[in-house]
């Protein structure tokens, strides 16, 4: 049978003698998850207690080989709304599973371990809602936040709000920052997603990327506003790079630049026309 299991980082502890009840939660999402079965969700109390008001777990959390099991971050009003919760980690890594829900992270960062937000690898219906992207400090030269490889993913209201690159030093490496990347022949469905206000004379910046293995791209609602790079790449709401050997199924809408050097951008595109189906609408 499923179970909530509440996770609250002031009173918890990561004990047997803790089940993750409301009267005995557990510490931390990562021991949280040794003692969850398939089936359960993993609901973090209000971090009003916390002086900074921030959940910190100093490691990766990886989530591997699980099936239908729901990490929310924050809580539900009456109005359906869920309210987020600030968090401060190294990653999320999700890898071989089936059925996972992320929902509520405020994902945060000002630390040079942190690599990108949420990574999804071999998975299938994974589901990122309700996310946001606030106060985080790119250190990787080649920062890709939200990574889709070889899975099958859904991103519904997920927005990055404040990003600074400012701690980036000069390298070989010409430096991007990738909102949403998808890759190895993905599923990728983007809904009422957006980045804002981004200004960097050190990163270049790719809202959405998709490259030559993506086997389907349905976007409905994406914003790209006022994103600005003055390097020689400079900004791109969407690109799009394919092959001879890509088939593209991509379905495109309610996509919306402004301020910004390039809308879209789609390179090397294969002749045969029963390879290619690309809709780009509103």
């Amino acid at each position: 049978m499923s179970q909530i299991r509440y996770i609250n980082h002031v009173t918890g502890k990561d004990v047997e003698e803790y089940t993750g009840s409301v009267d005995k939660p557990f510490k931390t999402i990562s021991y949280a998850l040794t003692r969850s079965a398939d089936g359960d969700e993993l609901q973090l109390v209000d971090m009003s207690m916390v002086a900074d008001g921030v959940y910190h777990e100093d490691t990766t959390l990886t989530i591997e080989r699980r099936n239908n099991l729901t990490i929310r971050f924050g809580t539900i009003a009456k109005n359906g709304k869920l309210s987020g919760m600030k968090w401060e980690t190294v990653a999320i890594k999700i890898t071989g599973c089936n059925n996972i829900r992320i929902m509520g992270v405020i994902f945060i960062c000002d630390n040079e371990e942190q690599n990108g937000c949420v990574e999804i690898s071999e998975s299938k219906d994974i589901e990122i809602y309700s996310c946001e992207v606030d106060s985080f400090k790119i250190n990787n030269p080649v920062e890709k936040l939200f990574r889709i490889i070889r899975s099958s993913a859904t991103l519904t209201n997920v927005a990055v709000k404040e990003v600074s690159t400012e701690n980036l030093e000069e390298t070989d490496v010409s430096p991007c920052l990738t909102f949403i990347d998808t890759a190895g022949g993905s599923t990728t469905n983007i809904y009422s997603c957006s980045i804002q206000d981004y200004s960097s004379e050190k990163a270049s910046l790719v809202a959405l990327h998709a490259d030559h293995d993506t086997r389907t791209l349905n976007v409905n609602g994406f914003l790209v506003h006022n994103c600005e790079s003055t390097t020689e790449e400079g900004s791109v709401g969407i690109k799009i790079e394919a092959n001879a050997g890509s088939f593209i199924n991509f379905d495109i809408r309610n996509a919306q630049f402004s301020n910004i050097r390039t809308g879209f951008l789609v390179t090397n595109l294969p002749p045969a026309k029963k390879q290619v189906s690309l809709r780009i609408a509103n």
